[in-house]
């Protein structure tokens, strides 16, 4: 919050509360259209930035950059063993997320008309 953007659900609370400039504004929220708006943002901001991170490690992954990049970081076990990460469980929760874009934009277009 320190750079002035909303990201979080704790941060509008703290924009009304601490902007020097919300001094002088005259906002009328119920609590209700509060909580409200505080639950949208959060769980928006919080499903876009793991749909953004899914679709970035996939695209990693199709580069091979990922595996390159992890090289130094395999974890070797006791049986000599290097572990990768799971791609095919990555590349599950990569369709449902481009699945679960298209529900959403759908909807919206539906709700705009």
């Amino acid at each position: 919050m320190s750079d002035g953007s909303i990201s979080s659900s704790g941060d509008l609370l703290e924009f009304f509360r601490h902007h020097d400039r919300c001094r002088h504004w005259q906002i009328s929220f119920t609590l209700q259209n509060l909580r409200d708006v505080r639950h949208r943002l959060s769980l928006d901001a919080e499903i876009e930035r793991v749909g953004d991170s899914l679709l970035e490690l996939h695209a990693m992954i199709k580069s091979n950059l990922y595996l390159k990049s992890r090289g130094a970081a395999l974890r070797r076990t006791d049986d000599g063993v290097d572990h990768m990460p799971p791609k095919e469980g990555i590349l599950i929760l990569v369709e449902k997320e481009r699945a679960r874009r298209r529900i959403w934009t759908a909807a919206r277009s539906t709700t705009a008309e």
